[in-house]
């Protein structure tokens, strides 16, 4: 069990596959943090844990905010790319970003798990220059093997 978690509503199951799977939409209510796992309960089947909620004090109101979705635009450009669902510069909030900025399992629960905006925010920002550094640094190697002309695209198979 995880000490950090969230309580989501289920808003609707978008597809059904046919191994069971299913895209689902969720809606966020709330976070909280475990205080204990409670296993063994008279007459239910399955465990509980006790938890207490942390207070929603998150607010885009910080200058670092406004720079940190600047360099998460200029990253969907460099990559050409943009977001599902379009980020209102007015109510931009870390959480908004949080998982789409390259972040492996452990640093996104690292992310959610952080107490404070502020701190989000940070989080988001060394991300977002890591991978504009990393953008850059595959754009100068995609131009030297163009430069060279060794360079095509390959279909999966072809390097035979």
């Amino acid at each position: 069990l995880m000490k950090i978690g969230t309580v989501v509503r289920l808003e609707s199951v978008e597809r059904f596959y046919d191994d069971g799977r299913s895209d689902i939409h969720l809606q966020s209510l709330d976070r909280f943090r475990m205080i204990r796992p409670i296993e063994n309960l008279p007459d239910k089947l399955y465990s509980f844990v006790e938890i207490e909620h942390w207070e929603k004090k998150i607010t885009s109101e910080h200058p670092l905010a406004a720079k940190v979705l600047s360099q998460f635009n200029e990253l969907c450009e460099i990559n050409k790319v943009r977001p599902f669902r379009k980020i209102d510069p007015l109510k931009f909030r870390s959480y908004d970003l949080g998982h789409f900025v390259g972040f492996n399992l452990q640093q996104e629960y690292a992310f959610f798990s952080l107490e404070t905006e502020v701190e989000r925010l940070e989080m988001l920002q060394l991300q977002i220059e890591f991978m504009l550094e990393q953008t850059k640094v595959r754009d100068h190697w995609l131009r030297q093997l163009h430069m060279n002309g060794e360079y095509r695209n390959f279909k999966p198979g072809e390097w035979k």
